[in-house]
């Protein structure tokens, strides 16, 4: 339920203040929680998009391996073939141990 929460208060923040770099995440995890919870896969879909295009408008390659786990993880592989997911997390992986980010690249 924490996460949740956190989850709702970043994209709350990003829409009353703007985006940065770590909206990317919060997109990510509310595209996951709408995906999963409510079942709406394509609304979820769209906002793993959004997350995807938050992350490359701020070059933000510290957080790409953990938007990259929740979207193509978690969220594309419910609208995509797998082998459309599979190089991006492996790439999220090899990127994750380089940067030490474990939990998402690990």
């Amino acid at each position: 339920i924490l996460t949740s929460f956190i989850c709702l208060r970043m994209v709350s923040i990003s829409l009353e203040h703007g985006l940065c770099a770590i909206s990317a995440v919060g997109f990510g995890q509310y595209g996951m929680f709408v995906s999963g919870f409510s079942r709406d896969l394509q609304l979820g879909y769209q906002y793993g998009k959004l997350s995807i295009t938050i992350l490359n408008m701020y070059n933000a390659k510290e957080w790409l391996p953990r938007v990259y786990f929740m979207v193509y993880g978690c969220i594309y592989v419910w609208k995509e073939h797998l082998s459309e997911c599979y190089r991006p997390l492996l790439d999220a992986h090899h990127l994750g141990m380089q940067t030490g980010d474990g939990e998402s690249g690990g």
